[in-house]
């Protein structure tokens, strides 16, 4: 199985604007005030600009192909240096981060006062005990695109036209849990573990045609967590998910970064005592067999179509469990979706 950017990315990333589209009129909830808290951090655009582009966690600016910096850049000709490529992409991050206003700031605080009640009703513990929240122009990944970098949530300007706390809630939650993830790794693993998901400790060899045209989601940069499959006859198979771009390099007739994107699993394939590659048929394509894709969806359920990455898979069950919970309405769930949220609720009772 295929997946595309025309069958897959209207339930990924475009799902936060679908949530965002129910409220077209700023919530009066937002009128209200709210004390600042302790843990919520404003950077202004002097401060963005030095903590967009800081990376000591994942690695994320390591791992961008050119083929990724050129697409975000809008740009067809790039340097030869990959280094020389990575500094243009850094000044355009620099030359999108803005200032907040008063009432941005003031929303952004309800926000977050019913994010906190939210999870306190779980476990008190849940809340980062700091988050710095960025707010960046949307040339880059495009309008209503959310990342964190580090303990920083970067949240696109396009949302403050059109302020709704119902909207933005869930995306916080969903963001929280990338910088919890970041930096607990037992939580991670036991997270990810609920849908099948093991680190590997081999080195991963990706072929060229392959790493020339890698994506990196700045909210799932790892490669070193896998799945293992089972088709029919139980021949069992450990794959890997990635999102890879359709062209080498920007295209002026594609202006709109996710039109790019293709995902896929592929199988890992032992090449060495410590090292593994990914199996590509002839057309440098997935040799994942569809029986194996099947045992995928069973492994992660029914609750999100955002399966891109483990960390998003389970952002979204995160979220998910946290108002299900709030609202004690578990109702549209399969029984199958449902005791997996009951799971994620039970591993955030005991969080430390």
């Amino acid at each position: 199985m295929r997946f595309t950017f025309l069958n897959l990315i209207l339930f990924l990333f475009l799902s936060i604007v679908c949530i965002q589209c129910k409220s077209g009129k700023q919530d009066k909830s937002i009128e209200q005030s709210s004390s600042t808290k302790d843990y919520l951090v404003f950077l202004n655009k002097e401060e963005a600009v030095k903590q967009i582009n800081q990376d000591r966690t994942d690695g994320f600016f390591e791992s961008l192909s050119i083929a990724d910096m050129s697409i975000q850049l809008k740009q067809q000709e790039m340097p030869a240096s990959g280094g020389e490529s990575k500094l243009l992409y850094q000044e355009l991050l620099k030359s999108e981060m803005q200032d907040f206003s008063e009432q941005e700031e003031a929303f952004m605080q309800v926000v977050f006062d019913s994010t906190l009640a939210a999870l306190n009703a779980i476990n008190p513990n849940l809340m980062p005990e700091r988050i710095e929240l960025i707010k960046t122009k949307t040339n880059h990944y495009g309008p209503n695109v959310y990342y964190t970098r580090e303990d920083a949530i970067i949240l696109p300007d396009n949302i403050f036209l059109s302020p709704s706390l119902d909207a933005q809630m869930p995306v916080m939650l969903h963001e929280i849990f990338h910088i919890l993830s970041r930096y607990n790794v037992d939580f991670r693993e036991q997270m990810y573990g609920l849908i099948g998901f093991v680190p590997f400790e081999e080195e991963l060899v990706l072929p060229k045609k392959i790493s020339d045209r890698l994506l990196t989601n700045p909210d799932g940069v790892s490669t070193k967590y896998a799945i293992k499959l089972k088709n029919e006859s139980g021949i069992e198979q450990l794959a890997l998910p990635l999102i890879l771009s359709t062209k080498d390099r920007y295209e002026p007739s594609m202006p709109i970064f996710f039109s790019y994107l293709s995902f896929d699993l592929f199988p890992l394939i032992k090449i060495a005592e410590n090292e593994v590659t990914l199996g590509l048929n002839s057309k440098g394509e997935s040799s994942l067999s569809i029986e194996h894709n099947a045992d995928f969806f069973k492994q992660i359920k029914d609750n999100t179509q955002y399966i891109i990455h483990p960390d998003e898979i389970m952002a979204d069950n995160f979220m998910m469990a946290v108002i299900a919970s709030k609202n004690g309405n578990f109702d549209g769930f399969s029984e199958d979706g449902k005791k997996l949220l009951m799971d994620v609720i039970n591993i955030l009772k005991t969080f430390k």
